[in-house]
Order: structure tokens, then sequence, then C-alpha cells
């Protein structure tokens, strides 16, 4: 038997370390920085999460590669994700928390369809990748809504989280996709570059006109300062994956704790 095919065994926990980051950080800040309830945010958690395993535990079955208890997994994340989500709904009536769930509904959909017709967990297109990053953090939306802040709050949270991780997916893409055409590949470059000096004038003008934006501003330099030093450096040389992982790791951490300032003035 080819080992790639083999059945996974254990919990069907996700394996991608930077979707973690790109969930747990926009929900965790918002949770913190918006002072959400204790009870609101165990339940915001838990739909969230089970939504995480549950979406990838589909994958799995849908391809056959779930080990004997991957189902009763399945089962039970969508058990937990519905106990929790009835309650956010009609214990504590946070029905403007539902509009939400749509936009996550689709790309569970279609993830799913597509790992059902191409045989692949996951889909590591520039596209699918900043789609998924754009919905991830709706999380942050979420905590916002859920603590009574006003919805414009919410989706501003949301919206710098998603343009901060869209921006690292392009990031890793414009390396990768360097070093596997030994130099040669400039469109991944280009667009990066142009993508993180239009986040740089956006904060800049933005400092300039609201508060917190100055945060906003030192959440966001070091990674777009990354981003242009990177593409300055670009020599086709492939880089170690380990290491820019860690690094995207921290600059996630820097963005997250600085956002959490900005939103905490809000």
């Amino acid at each position: 038997m080819d080992p790639s095919r083999t059945p996974r065994k254990g919990p069907p926990l996700p394996r991608e370390h930077g979707a973690w980051m790109m969930l747990y950080a926009p929900l965790v800040t918002g949770l913190v920085a918006f002072r959400v309830e204790p009870l609101v945010a165990t339940l915001l958690i838990g739909v969230v999460t089970a939504v995480f395993f549950g979406q990838n535990a589909l994958g799995l079955w849908l391809r056959g590669r779930g080990a004997a208890g991957n189902l009763a997994w399945l089962v039970s994340f969508a058990l937990v994700g519905t106990a929790a989500g009835a309650a956010l709904l009609f214990h504590l009536g946070l029905w403007r928390l539902l509009p939400l769930a749509l936009p996550a509904l689709l790309l569970f959909i279609w993830q799913a369809w597509q790992r059902r017709a191409t045989r692949r967990q996951i889909d590591h297109s520039t596209t699918n990748e900043a789609v998924t990053a754009s919905v991830m953090a709706l999380g942050a939306a979420a905590a916002g809504l859920a603590a009574g802040r006003a919805p414009e709050a919410a989706a501003l949270a949301a919206a710098a989280f998603a343009c901060y991780f869209v921006g690292s997916v392009l990031y890793v893409k414009m390396r990768v996709a360097d070093a596997r055409s030994g130099g040669a590949s400039h469109r991944s470059a280009l667009l990066c570059g142009l993508y993180h000096a239009a986040a740089g004038v956006v904060c800049l003008l933005w400092a300039f006109v609201a508060s917190p934006a100055e945060w906003v501003c030192v959440a966001a330099a070091p990674a777009i300062g990354r981003a242009w030093i990177g593409w300055a450096r670009l020599d086709g040389s492939m880089p170690s994956l380990r290491r820019l992982g860690v690094a995207e790791l921290v600059y996630a951490t820097w963005f997250s704790l600085w956002m959490g300032v900005a939103l905490y003035q809000l």
C-alpha cells in the first residue's frame, strides 16, 4: 500500500500550523480586546473550534483517508458546534452573529466539494488561501458583535486581520515561487511588493486622520518591512520552511498584540 494513502491515526486535527494562527489570532485578540464575557467567549471558541476540526475530519472522510474513529469524531464536532451555536442564538439571543455564518458555510461547502473532486486535503492556490484567511478573520468581528460593539468596529477588526494574513500568504508564496523558478518568477514578487506598499500607504494615511490607527501602524510595520526586504533579497534559493514558519508566527503575534491595543481603545 502507498504510505501516502494510509489512513491517519488519532484525532483528525488540522496539520496546517499557519491555519491555526489565522483562525485563533483574530478570535482571541477580539475576545480580549473587546472584553467579551467568559461564557460567550467560551461558546464562540467552541463553535469556531468545532467547525475548524470538523472541516478537517470531513475532508479526510470524503477522501477515504480517515482512521477508524474519524466518523465518530466528525459527528462529535458537529454536535459540539451545534450545541454551542444554539446556546449563543437561543439562550443568549446573539442573533446578530448569524450573518457571519454565511461566508463560513460557503467556504466549508466549497472546500468539501474540492476535496471530494480533487482528492486533495488542501488547495494551496493563492486565491483559496487568501479567501480562507479572510473568512477566518471574521472571528474578530464575531467577538466585537458579541460584546455589543458597533458593526463598524467589528468589521474594522476583521478587515485588519484579513489584510494582514492575506499579506502573509502573498509573502510566503513569493518566497516559494522565487525558489522554485530559480529567480525567474516575478509575478508573485510584484504582487507581494505592491500589496504591502499599498498597505503601508493606507496605514500612514489612516494614522493622520483617525485614532487609534497609529497602533495599527505599529502592528503592521514589521510585516510590511519584511515583505519589502524579502523582495529586495530574492535570489532564487529555497528558504528554510521551518524558519519561515516560525518567523511568520512571530510577526503574527506582534500584529495581534498591537491590534489588541488598538481595538481595546475603540
